[in-house]
């Protein structure tokens, strides 16, 4: 099957008929998923037994989303985590994921707390536990960006959204108490500049 030629309808056909094939379920309905990143499309799958999962059909291209994205998570799953969408099934010939659904919805910025923010953390330094040889296989990280300048334009994008949040005083008063007090945007800055200083100006001329 040429997914260039093949339609996120007939992609979702065709992932039917292969979970029904492999006896993994029987899917009822198909809903799409409101703010879905626009690279890849994703569905809410509503089986026959009234279970749901998410379908997350890859852009396809040479960045190799889908092999980057499903082994890691299994990666997360082997090592104890369970706050995250557990891999179910992968279909290579259509470059689909399929993961667990977990229930949730989208937080206004005021409604973020200093907990949240230490829970981000603690997820991040339990990845950053994992030995390195068990991830040996897995694919490297790729940049969302195509050269180093469109990564420091990136950076400097959310700094300055995060500033104008903050005047507003869109978040919570712990996480603004949290961020003036930790200086956590100059920090970020501070580092961008440390890079350039370390390895040129060339360096943010570089490519991906």
């Amino acid at each position: 099957v040429s997914l260039f030629m093949t339609d996120v309808q007939d992609r979702l056909q065709l992932l039917r008929t292969e979970l029904a094939t492999k006896e993994i379920a029987n899917i009822r309905e198909t809903q799409p998923l409101p703010g879905a990143i626009n690279n890849n499309q994703l569905y809410r799958l509503i089986t026959d037994d009234d279970r749901s999962f998410v379908a997350k059909m890859y852009f396809h291209d040479d960045r190799k989303r889908r092999e980057r994205e499903y082994p890691f998570l299994s990666l997360l799953v082997e090592q104890g985590f369970t706050n995250i969408p557990r891999p179910v099934y992968q279909s290579v010939d259509l470059d689909v994921g399929v993961y667990t659904w977990v229930e949730g919805s989208r937080k206004d910025p005021r409604s973020y707390a200093q907990a949240d923010m230490t829970d981000l953390a603690d997820f991040i330094a339990n990845i950053h536990r994992i030995p390195v040889s068990q991830g040996a296989e897995l694919l490297p990280a790729q940049m969302a960006v195509f050269s180093m300048k469109n990564l420091r334009e990136n950076i400097q994008k959310r700094i300055d959204t995060i500033k104008d949040d903050l005047s507003k005083e869109r978040f919570s008063p712990s996480v603004c108490s949290f961020l003036q007090e930790h200086q956590s945007l100059d920090q970020v800055q501070k580092a961008l500049t440390r890079v350039e200083e370390l390895y040129g100006p060339s360096v943010f001329t570089h490519v991906f």
